[in-house]
């Protein structure tokens, strides 16, 4: 579940929170109406097993626009198992011309 700031988030078995930061077109491409929609970054519960696609798809974000997972300044991919306080950066496809 998303901590939209607005209230308490949804902590299971105490496992915690992570962050999530939008960069690119992400923040703009996340579902009209979600917690993720026009922000940069946000606290996501810690869910055991549950990939990054999953809180993408959670978010409202389809996987496939998000070219890269970054944690620590390396790739890690959608298929990464986020943990208590771990930062996640997603990047969104590079455009230029």
């Amino acid at each position: 579940m998303v901590n939209d700031g607005k209230g308490e988030s949804d902590i299971r078995g105490g496992a915690g929170e992570f962050t999530l930061l939008l960069r690119g077109t992400l923040k703009d491409l996340a579902r009209s109406g979600s917690a993720a929609s026009g922000r940069e970054a946000l606290r996501v519960a810690v869910r055991p097993g549950a990939s990054v696609r999953v809180y993408l798809d959670e978010i409202g974000l389809p996987s496939d626009l998000v070219m890269a997972v970054l944690m620590r300044g390396r790739s890690v991919g959608k298929d990464y198992v986020p943990a208590r306080d771990d930062e996640l950066t997603l990047l969104a496809p590079l455009s230029g011309g």
